[in-house]
């Protein structure tokens, strides 16, 4: 009997893997730990990833046990989850064990709980990808009911809807950079505001929130505005020479484009980390030259002439 451990970059942390490790040892003290598989990426299905193809190669013997930190780790659509699970369990005879969830499911496990499990995972999963989601929207400017951005209101036009411009919403919004670049509150900024009866695009009051994002974002819309203008300015030869100025002869740090994994050990187990795969430009001509390669075989063997067909090759 074996002992695998699996787990993604999200959960793949020193701290992780030692809890793992350790529930490996003392809920299965009789079965050989063979090592810890980690995936950088969480997108996709247990099958489809690099790591755990490469584990699922090595587990076909029945009665070995795949250890998880939970259900999610697995996989994250509601179908996926289920079908992962399947095939590990029902044609693969495995044992999972899900170490956040304390639940062992087998081939004669509960399905019940295993499917409340699931659905449970598949609405977490949800959840933190639309929290992710509002947090980067809010962050670059964004409004989360449907409404325009930022100095701009939606009026219907020919039967459509879409955006114009607002001179109020622009006016109010430089007054509050103004005010809080002046010292005040965001408080004090709503009170001064409602004092004045202002409104935002949409006709509504405002509040402290929607001051701070619209303060932030304003910021982030200076900041990135000079930039462009430095660059361009840069490019059109206007900040003079560059001949003297002081630069560091460092060199930019290549990413990783292996696909070997990372091997490491974390309590005397081995632990191999698979990386997302970095496509590099000859590996993409390799790859099309070998296309090429076979489409040419093709129509030789079904006797095409060759002026007929026109092979561009990189």
């Amino acid at each position: 009997m074996r002992a695998f451990v699996y787990t993604t970059a999200r959960d793949g942390n020193t701290a992780e893997l030692r809890q793992l490790i350790e529930y490996s040892r003392s809920r299965l003290s009789a079965a050989l730990l063979k090592g810890v598989w980690i995936d950088e990426g969480d997108d996709a299905s247990m099958p489809r990833r690099r790591g755990g193809a490469e584990l699922l190669g090595r587990t076909r013997r029945r009665g070995d046990h795949l250890v998880v930190p939970d259900v999610g780790t697995l996989a994250h659509p509601i179908n996926d989850l289920i079908e992962t699970i399947r095939n590990l369990v029902d044609r693969r005879h495995l044992t999972i064990h899900f170490v956040s969830e304390g639940f062992v499911y087998g081939p004669d496990g509960d399905s019940e709980r295993m499917r409340e499990l699931a659905e449970q995972s598949f609405r977490d999963w949800r959840t933190r990808r639309t929290r992710e989601g509002v947090t980067h929207w809010k962050a670059n400017g964004g409004h989360l009911t449907g409404w325009a951005p930022y100095r701009k209101r939606i009026v219907r036009r020919i039967g459509k809807r879409t955006t114009e411009g607002c001179w109020w919403e622009r006016h109010w919004i430089a007054k509050c950079v103004e005010w809080r670049e002046a010292g005040m509150s965001y408080p004090a900024i709503v009170a001064e505001l409602r004092r004045r009866k202002a409104r935002t695009s949409r006709g509504t009051q405002w509040n402290a929130d929607r001051v701070r994002r619209v303060i932030a974002w304003k910021r982030t819309r200076n900041a990135s505005e000079k930039r462009t203008n430095a660059g361009a300015a840069r490019r059109d030869g206007s900040s003079g020479p560059r001949l003297c100025e002081a630069g560091s002869s460092a060199k930019p740090r290549r990413k990783r484009t292996s696909k070997r994994p990372q091997k490491f050990e974390v309590d005397g187990v081995r632990v191999k980390k698979y990386p997302k795969p970095a496509q590099t430009v000859a590996e993409t001509r390799r790859e099309y030259r070998d296309v090429m390669r076979i489409m040419k075989a093709i129509c030789r063997s079904a006797g095409l002439r060759r002026r007929l067909i026109t092979f561009r090759e990189l």
